[in-house]
């Protein structure tokens, strides 16, 4: 199959890619750091600036993190086959990984009095990469999965031992995001997301964009009158 009839067949994931693709390049054209995009505890919880949570997904460090994200998720592209539960759960993914990432942020906080957490920016769209790359662990055949035909991991465990792998050859990455979009993937592969008929999820989606819209407007005139 060509790379043509693979985005006919895939168009959602293609369309996914592009967007990374073109908010990577306005984000260096234009010189924007991420930290103007990210997912950040204060922004968020005492600034109100929900928008980030789209942002922070679908925004890259640099042309490596985009590539190996973007390389990953194509890899997971036959999970579109069914096309309404694999938008309603990027969407639950995005969503949901960026709260549970901010809960353990606060009890890492607040708790824990690990203040480094509130200035912490992550940004990429692994979050959602790691939920999917759940589900296929634990739906793939058998009860084990085998890596680089080297190691054979239960396929529960297969997804934690991704995220370490992944931890080992990028230490910066974000470990609390990676692991809060598998946990995630569990929830979803555990049905417990079933009540989200059609309805439901696309009034969510309304909803959340109006969020970011009102949030994202709120943020630009608190800067014009600073």
């Amino acid at each position: 199959m060509s790379i043509i009839d693979e985005i006919k067949v895939f168009p959602f994931t293609s369309i996914i890619i592009v967007i990374c693709c073109v908010v990577w390049f306005y984000l260096k054209e234009y010189n924007i750091s991420f930290e103007t995009v990210g997912l950040g505890y204060e922004t968020i919880i005492y600034s109100g600036e929900f928008w980030r949570i789209l942002t922070s997904h679908f925004s890259h460090s640099n042309i490596f993190h985009l590539i190996f994200n973007m390389t990953s998720f194509w890899e997971l592209r036959f999970l579109e086959n069914d096309k309404f539960n694999y938008f309603k759960n990027i969407f639950i993914l995005i969503i949901g990984s960026s709260f549970l990432t901010l809960i353990i942020y606060h009890f890492l906080i607040t708790k824990k009095g690990i203040d480094r957490y509130r200035n912490l920016y992550g940004i990429g769209y692994s979050c959602v990469v790691f939920g999917l790359q759940t589900q296929f662990f634990l739906n793939s055949p058998g009860d084990t999965f085998h890596f680089f035909n080297l190691l054979e991991i239960p396929s529960f465990f297969a997804p934690f031992f991704s995220l370490l792998f992944t931890q080992l050859i990028f230490p910066q990455a974000s470990f609390i995001g990676h692991l809060s979009g598998i946990l995630v993937g569990f929830l979803i592969n555990f049905h417990c997301f079933f009540w989200m008929n059609y309805y439901l999820t696309f009034s969510a989606f309304f909803w959340f964009f109006l969020i970011v819209w009102i949030s994202r407007d709120l943020s630009n005139r608190t800067r014009m009158i600073i």
